[in-house]
């Protein structure tokens, strides 16, 4: 879930995905100042750096423009290289090894795991100040306590979508959605990904509990677990909350008014919010999950963002105009273009405080509910995790499995997982 720009709703492979590009206009050169960089009226091709993203389509216009913005006042060329995910990490490792690695990756945190683990990036710590950004957002780029990515943008939070002409306001807790009246036209109360653990991690934290011990191993066969599947198997038997296989079935029985709310990622906002035009049964309504009646907690989703990863080759006159391109990429200007012009989060907080967010009816909830959220972790043993959750929830959300047996077989299939990944 961490597919650059327009991706589908329905499914993307990682867990940090963007919000998709919004149909408008890029800007032309974006204004604004990149400190500690040369000046040069027309540089040469020596004077580049190099910046690989998996942005497409509207995105990678808007990004290819705010290059030539920083060129336009640091006098640096940026040559801006598309490629998709796995293989843009791919030919990164293989252009590092021969020596000739680009300057910049603009990507997804998972994708800073190996990158550090093969030592091919440098820490990023000295290249920004993370005390300017949105906390969650920084330390989802963080590994064995030190920073390893930039932030460009935030977000990829689930929150609560609901429909406002079946449902005027959304649950606040869950003891109010577990007694919510079945709303009249709605043939589901509410959705959810059933295959997809990213979708339980929420409650999970609103009862207080992790992932990961705090030695380092799972913590999945834990009372908070067990407590969070059995509020699922609750919403469950109540009709309450229906899954169906395919989640991107949910998704479009949501736009056409036959769910009254649906659990999904901020990057399918713009996505609903394009459905809301093309139909007159969907008037869309944007909430945080809802607080966890036993606990009074909030559900906490995971957050993380897209991040500027810098080779650890970069020295001299290169790492110096890089640093001055993130100063610029980051900079006020730039990232509040990121919202009216992308009509993605931001992750400056200056810049999420801004008109360009408060102001914007699709990204001012998205802002509030990335209040509740965590840092998503980048560790390497997160695939483990995942794939050691997933069967076990489904059946739990099928009347299958009980969630004391499921939080067992949780346990043991991650810490088999990440036996056989060492």
């Amino acid at each position: 879930r961490d597919a650059a720009t327009v991706v589908p709703a329905t499914v993307a492979p990682d867990r940090t995905v963007l919000l998709p590009s919004a149909a408008r206009t890029a800007p032309g050169t974006l204004p604004g100042r990149a400190p500690s960089a040369p000046a040069s009226a027309a540089p040469s091709i020596a004077r580049k750096i190099v910046v690989v993203t998996e942005q497409d389509g509207a995105g990678l216009e808007w990004f290819q423009k705010m290059a030539a913005g920083f060129r336009a006042v640091a006098g640096w060329q940026v040559d801006v290289v598309h490629k998709d995910r796995e293989v843009l990490r791919i030919d990164f490792e293989t252009a590092a090894l021969a020596g000739q690695p680009p300057d910049l990756l603009w990507t997804a945190s998972s994708m800073s795991g190996p990158l550090v683990a093969a030592q091919l990036i440098r820490p990023a710590g000295d290249l920004f100040n993370p005390a300017d950004f949105a906390t969650a957002t920084t330390a989802a780029a963080q590994l064995d306590e030190r920073q390893w990515g930039v932030p460009m943008t935030a977000g990829n939070h689930l929150v609560l979508f609901y429909n406002k002409k079946l449902l005027p306001a959304p649950p606040r807790t869950t003891d109010e959605l577990l007694n919510l009246a079945h709303p009249a036209g709605a043939d589901v109360i509410l959705a959810s990904n059933r295959s997809d653990p990213l979708w339980l991690a929420p409650w999970l934290g609103g009862f207080g509990g992790k992932l990961f011990a705090d030695g380092g191993q799972p913590s999945l066969n834990s009372p908070e677990m067990i407590a969070a599947l059995h509020l699922l198997k609750a919403l469950h038997e109540k009709n309450i909350l229906v899954t169906e296989p395919d989640f991107g079935a949910s998704e479009a029985h949501f736009k056409i008014g036959k769910v009254a709310m649906i659990v999904d990622g901020s990057w399918a906002a713009q996505d609903y919010a394009a459905a809301v035009s093309g139909s007159r049964a969907l008037d869309l309504g944007i909430a945080s999950l809802p607080v966890i009646s036993p606990t009074k907690r909030p559900a906490t989703p995971f957050v993380s963002g897209s991040y500027l990863l810098a080779a650890s080759s970069l020295s001299g006159e290169r790492l110096d105009a890089a640093k001055a391109f993130i100063a610029y990429a980051t900079g006020p200007t730039v990232q509040e273009h990121i919202a009216s012009e992308l009509r993605r989060l931001p992750a400056l907080k200056a810049a999420l405080r801004s008109s360009a967010v408060r102001g914007d009816p699709l990204l001012n909830p998205l802002a509030d509910a990335m209040a509740n959220a965590t840092p998503l972790p980048v560790r390497p043993e997160m695939r483990g995790i995942w794939d050691g959750m997933q069967a076990p929830m489904a059946g739990v959300l099928t009347g299958e499995k009980e969630p004391e047996a499921a939080a067992q077989e949780m346990q043991s299939a991650a810490e088999e997982a990440l036996k056989a990944g060492q």
